[in-house]
C-alpha cells in the first residue's frame, strides 16, 4: 500500500509537470496554431491530474482513518472485555499493567475521610463510576513488632556500647530484626528511637551535663562567639576548660566556664571500646 507521503511526493510531482507544461505553451509562436493547440491540450491534462491526485489521496486518507479508528474502538471493546485475563496473563508484565488503565480511564478523584477512601472514576467516553471504599491500613495495624526482650536487651547494651557495637552483638547472638534481616547501625538507632532508648552517647552527654559541662554550641551562644572562636579561646586558656572522650575512636568534647582566667588542663581522652567513627562536638552517637 503507497503511504500518504508517498502520494504527497506524487501529487508535487504532477503540479510540478503542470506548471512545466503551462510554461511551454506560453512560450509557443502564436502563429503555429497546429503547436499551440497540442501544447494548451496537454496543459489542460496536466492541471487535471494535479486534483485528481489530491482527491484521491484525501479519499483514501479518510477510510484509513475510519479503519483505524473502529480497530482501535474494537481493541479498547476486547480489553475491556478481557481485562481481568489480559492483567493476570503471565506475559503481561508490570510496565503493560501501567499503561492498561490508561486505556479505560479518563481521569479519578480519591476522598479520604479518615482511614477510609472513596474512588470516583471517569472513564472514556464519559461514563462516571464510583468504588467501594477502600480502608487504609492504620498505624501498626498488620506491622511486625521487635519483641519485647529484644528491646530490652538492646537497651541495656545501649548503657556501654554503640549502636553499631549492638548491631554486630545482636548479630552475633543469631537474633534478627522484625524483618527476619540482620541487625544495622541504622536499624538499631531506629529502634531505640521509636521506643525512646537513649544512646550510649546520650547517657555519657547527660553525665557531664550533671557535673556542669555543656556543648560547643551551647557555650558559644553563652559567650556570644562562633563555635571555632571558643575552640580556639580553650587552647589559649581564656575563661574555658575542655573535657575530651571517645566512643571507640570517635572523639567528642564538651566545655564549660572558669571562674577565673586560668584555663585548667584538658582532661585526658576516655576510651569507650563499643564503636568507631571519628567527630567533635557532641553532635552525633558515635556506634
Amino acid at each position: 500500500m503507497v503511504s500518504d507521503l508517498q502520494r504527497s511526493h506524487r501529487v508535487e510531482a504532477l503540479r510540478h509537470q503542470a506548471e512545466l507544461a503551462g510554461r511551454r505553451y506560453r512560450e509557443v509562436d502564436p502563429g503555429n496554431r497546429l503547436v499551440a493547440a497540442t501544447l494548451e491540450r496537454e496543459w489542460n491534462d496536466a492541471l487535471r491530474k494535479p486534483d485528481e491526485a489530491e482527491a484521491g489521496r484525501n479519499r483514501l486518507a479518510d477510510e484509513f482513518r475510519q479503519t483505524t479508528d473502529e480497530v482501535r474502538r474494537r481493541r479498547i471493546r476486547e480489553l475491556s472485555a478481557d481485562f481481568a485475563v489480559a492483567w493476570n496473563a503471565p506475559t503481561t508484565g508490570n510496565a503493560d499493567r501501567k499503561r492498561m488503565p490508561a486505556l479505560l480511564v479518563e481521569d479519578a478523584t480519591l476522598i479520604r475521610s479518615g482511614y477510609s477512601v472513596s474512588i470516583q472514576l471517569r472513564m472514556r467516553g464519559g461514563r462516571a463510576l464510583e468504588l467501594d471504599p477502600v480502608e487504609l491500613l492504620r498505624p501498626g495495624g498488620g506491622v511486625r513488632r521487635t519483641p519485647a526482650e529484644t528491646v530490652a536487651e538492646v537497651g541495656r547494651l545501649a548503657e556501654s556500647m554503640g549502636d553499631k557495637a549492638i548491631a554486630v552483638e545482636l548479630n552475633r547472638r543469631g537474633m534478627l530484626n522484625c524483618g527476619d534481616k540482620p541487625w544495622t547501625r541504622g536499624s538499631v538507632a531506629s529502634l531505640r528511637h521509636y521506643h525512646g532508648l537513649p544512646s550510649r552517647l546520650r547517657r555519657l552527654q547527660q553525665a557531664k551535663r550533671e557535673q556542669g559541662w555543656s556543648t560547643a554550641e551551647e557555650i558559644s551562644k553563652v559567650l556570644g562567639t562562633s563555635v571555632r572562636a571558643l575552640r580556639e579561646r580553650c587552647r589559649r586558656g581564656a575563661w574555658v576548660e575542655r573535657h575530651a572522650f571517645t566512643i571507640g575512636t570517635r572523639m567528642f568534647s564538651m566545655y564549660r566556664l572558669l571562674d577565673d582566667a586560668e584555663c585548667k588542663p584538658t582532661t585526658e581522652p576516655q576510651t569507650d571500646q563499643s564503636g568507631n567513627g571519628r567527630g567533635h562536638g557532641m553532635t552525633r552517637e558515635a556506634s
